[in-house]
């Protein structure tokens, strides 16, 4: 039982770039300010107007800090080794000033976040977003995980396995999937064969996100069915340059220019998936992938790797068909199946979308939030 105790949480985003686990922090915080839980979101100045815009028009509050993110970027990650303390005092003093009950930090790269807010004596939530992380991010986390009194919300079994598999009984562990806001996302209606058949995902250009097996897969896909055309909604970061010019060679090499459109970044997600017949997800890792959820709730047919728990709502819950990883092959029978078939096309939408609203709203994802944060205030307090 959840009590009505107001509860006040910094929820600190290191990246700012505007994202999944970004359009997650303020959906929440939204929802949470409805059920006694008040949040103020600290972002960056750097790349932040969107996740800023995003964040005013729902009315969450927030605060810019000059803070730099965690990258392998040479001129910032230069800036970060530099700026280390001095911003790490500053997220000190912040924490001390604002005085929250609980500190959510996202991502397990971000523990400048963590260090400032051990200092401060905060009760500290690490969110774990991914099932993934560099060799030497993995290393200082798995020193912090030792030395630290912490508490995690997981996005997945799978990230849970990968960052704390041995975590204790004691262990104060919630898992808790990205959430979808149903009412923002129209349910797809007409599943009937047109001239064009468009198969699409939204992304970004990253290696995580392995574009690349969604081009061996399109091209497959074509070979079959000419009238099939794809879209690829997704910003162009300039650390992802070199990687998207690959991507590129790879499109050029398969002749495949013609049929694969990049739309840049999805502002308006409900409506990019309204002009979607099938959806494809083939990231080689994910914690919870948000854009896989708002595809159920569309009620689109999905087809994605087996990463995060797409293997549970996707899989068991059948609400696609789910590939392992890289297997481009596989993928693109499945999505083959869906282009035959308009009725198989129907009944997969048709229980994705209860999927979606049964499991994954932002109601549930607030609620399992504040237990959390409740059952760590209580755990501080004995």
């Amino acid at each position: 039982m959840i009590k009505s105790k107001s509860i006040y949480v910094i929820n600190i985003d290191e990246e700012g770039r505007f994202g999944g686990p970004e359009r997650r922090i303020v959906n929440v915080a939204k929802e949470l300010s409805n059920i006694g839980v008040r949040t103020t979101i600290v972002m960056p100045h750097l790349d932040s107007d969107i996740f800023e815009k995003y964040a005013t028009e729902n009315n969450v509050d927030y605060k810019k800090l000059n803070i730099t993110r965690l990258t392998l970027e040479k001129k910032y990650l230069l800036k970060y080794v530099v700026r280390f303390f001095f911003e790490l005092i500053l997220l000190y003093k912040f924490l001390r000033k604002e005085n929250p009950d609980v500190v959510h930090v996202n991502g397990a790269y971000q523990f400048k976040s963590i260090l400032a807010a051990f200092l401060a004596k905060k009760k500290i939530v690490w969110h774990l977003n991914n099932q993934h992380a560099h060799k030497a991010v993995k290393f200082v986390f798995d020193f912090l995980k030792k030395h630290m009194s912490l508490s995690f919300i997981v996005a997945s079994q799978k990230a849970k396995e990968y960052f704390i598999p041995n975590a204790s009984y004691n262990t104060f562990v919630t898992e808790i999937h990205a959430p979808i806001i149903p009412g923002e996302i129209l349910q797809k209606k007409n599943y009937n064969f047109s001239d064009e058949i468009v198969i699409g995902t939204i992304t970004n250009m990253s290696p995580q996100k392995d574009i690349v097996t969604f081009i061996r897969a399109a091209h497959q896909i074509k070979l079959n069915y000419p009238n099939v055309v794809f879209c690829i909604g997704g910003a162009i970061h300039s650390s992802q340059k070199e990687h998207y010019n690959k991507i590129m060679l790879e499109i050029k090499r398969l002749d495949m220019v013609e049929s694969i459109q990049f739309v840049g970044f999805v502002l308006d997600v409900p409506l990019f998936l309204s002009s979607l017949d099938i959806f494809i997800n083939t990231s080689a890792w994910e914690g919870s992938p948000t854009a896989v959820w708002e595809a159920l709730a569309a009620a689109l047919p999905v087809v994605t790797t087996d990463v995060g728990s797409t293997g549970y709502y996707v899989g068991r819950l059948n609400g696609g068909l789910v590939s392992d990883v890289y297997d481009y092959m596989n993928i693109s029978y499945n999505a083959c199946k869906f282009v035959e078939n308009i009725s198989l096309r129907e009944e997969y939408g048709v229980r994705a979308r209860e999927i979606a609203h049964t499991y994954l709203t932002v109601e549930k994802c607030a609620v399992l939030h504040k237990q959390h944060y409740m059952n760590l205030i209580k755990e501080e307090e004995k």
